[in-house]
């Protein structure tokens, strides 16, 4: 019986050849072209080519490369083929989990034609290992040349992002430098302006919806300029009051250019850690103005005092985030009006507040009637149920999918680290068998020790996250509130949180009674 072969080929962007976008890269035909004609001399038969153009090695997400370990897993191929180890991945975890962990339990061989990587053959693991090394420092050293030349162009005054912000345009002579865009620069200078003469975000918004002025990423769009759309393409083509907040704090539009405002934990971790402003790089005069200094100071002055405003009016409301419009989707807004000395608040759902195009439900609800609704169904709750032992409560939210995600990311690290220091221990082995020469052994031991050093840096700095998000206080559980109360007079962060997932509030129709879902954690 033929031995099932499964090609995967990939080329990353800094070494692609096409004439078109949507054609494979010439390099990908190469590799496709060698790696079938080495199935045919074998007599092996190929279930499936998997191919990935424009990805890096260490890319986790490439459709092609996920297609073929799912494959693997469901055992469609007794062997995986490629042009060389790197071709598959440039990571050396991915290595090491792979060709040396689950490869080896789903009984498929690697082969790697050019760097004559094969799991066949017992002794090829330590150079398959200390190729997996090699591979990944070359995507660290590409990533740090990359981070260093984008900040030596940064303190030049050179734009470096992928889009320039709304008002201005990519210079077509020089695209690090930013121009004015006849269009969309005179809507933010409206902004501005409309912001000092006492608009709120959600009426300047509304105010561009109504005159059918394009939003950003509308603007971008008819412009020609391709980007991804996101989760909710549809309400990016209208203003929202998140845009507006944004533009009014943007430093661009006086001149200066301010960048390296964060940056990625690692190359190979996507998680971004924002940067203190004082590290911040701005160049001044880098590019012409569109808001006046004096007009800038002015709008952050009056935004400082309104946020302090807004902080001192107390805690956020114990069902901040949990009120829904049951028609779209979008949150509920609270709103507030005043009525002689007494101040009433509402909730509206916060499309239909910027464009009746985005949603029908546009009347208001009272938020002291939905408070009442829910204090009604808790009680009926705790007269039914007080019974703590038999209720199936979720686990706490104090271990929240932050504190997962930095725990994860500890533990990684920690495997890494882990995984290095076999490394040493296998090269000192390599040394002492005469394996590796003298000069290779230094240069080798020198760069993991940097890599171990490094990742100690990492460590540290996800620890700390991890400190700051694992602060709980297990007196205030659910469970615990069963066992203190039987009736519930007001609301708290402590009930609502644990309890309610979400609130739904539906259109108002006439003759009917508005409908309200309560959608429970347990």
């Amino acid at each position: 019986m033929a031995n099932k072969v499964g090609i995967y080929t990939r080329l990353s962007d800094e070494d692609r050849n096409k004439s078109s976008p949507l054609e494979d890269s010439e390099s990908i035909q190469n590799q496709k072209s060698m790696l079938i004609e080495y199935c045919l001399k074998k007599g092996w038969e190929i279930v499936s080519i998997y191919s990935d153009d424009d990805y890096s090695g260490a890319d986790r997400n490439r459709p092609g490369w996920n297609q073929l370990i799912a494959d693997c897993e469901a055992r469609k191929v007794d062997i995986v083929l490629c042009k060389s180890q790197s071709r598959f991945s440039r990571d050396l975890e991915m290595i090491e989990k792979y060709l040396h962990g689950k490869f080896v339990e789903w009984n498929i061989r690697f082969i790697g034609l050019v760097d004559n990587a094969d799991t066949e053959i017992a002794g090829n693991k330590k150079s398959r290992q200390i190729n997996g090394l090699v591979n990944e420092w070359y995507l660290e050293d590409l990533s740090e040349n990359i981070r260093s030349v984008l900040e030596h162009k940064r303190r030049r005054g050179e734009f470096t992002g992928s889009f320039a912000p709304f008002g201005y345009l990519i210079d077509p002579k020089d695209k690090h430098h930013l121009i004015p865009d006849p269009q969309a620069a005179p809507v933010v200078a409206d902004i501005f302006h409309q912001y000092l003469q006492g608009w709120g975000y959600i009426k300047i918004a509304k105010w561009l919806n109504e005159r059918g002025i394009p939003s950003p990423t509308e603007h971008k769009r008819l412009l020609g300029i391709p980007f991804s759309p996101g989760k909710q393409p549809t309400r990016l083509l209208y203003w929202t009051a998140p845009t507006i907040f944004h533009i009014l704090r943007n430093e661009t539009y006086t001149g200066t250019l301010v960048q390296g405002k964060s940056h990625p934990l690692s190359y190979k971790n996507e998680k971004v850690i924002k940067l203190p402003q004082d590290q911040w790089i701005r160049s001044y005069d880098a590019h012409d103005a569109i808001i006046d200094q004096v007009t800038w100071n002015a709008v952050q002055n009056k935004l400082q005092v309104q946020t302090r405003s807004s902080r001192l009016e107390g805690e956020k409301h114990p069902l901040c985030g949990k009120i829904f419009c049951s028609e779209c989707g979008s949150p509920m807004v609270k709103l507030s009006t005043q009525s002689g000395k007494k101040r009433y608040f509402y909730l509206q759902c916060k499309n239909a507040r910027l464009s009746s195009k985005l949603c029908k439900n546009s009347s208001f609800f009272r938020l002291d009637w939905l408070e009442g609704i829910l204090l009604q169904e808790i009680n009926k709750l705790l007269s039914q149920y007080y019974q703590p032992h038999k209720i199936a409560f979720p686990k706490s939210s104090s271990t929240s999918l932050k504190h997962k995600f930095w725990e994860s990311e500890y533990q990684r690290l920690n495997t890494k680290y882990l995984t290095r220091q076999d490394m040493i221990l296998k090269l000192y082995e390599d040394r002492v068998a005469g394996l590796v020469h003298k000069e290779q052994f230094y240069q080798y031991l020198k760069r993991i020790q940097q890599e171990l050093a490094q990742i100690e840096k990492q460590k540290k700095v996800v620890w700390e996250e991890i400190q700051k998000n694992c602060l709980s206080d297990d007196s205030n559980t659910p469970q615990q509130f069963i066992l203190d109360h039987q009736h519930l007079e007001e609301l708290s962060h402590t009930i609502t949180d644990e309890w309610v997932e979400k609130i739904e509030i539906g259109i108002k129709k006439a003759g009917e009674r508005r409908r309200v879902k309560i959608c429970w954690k347990f």
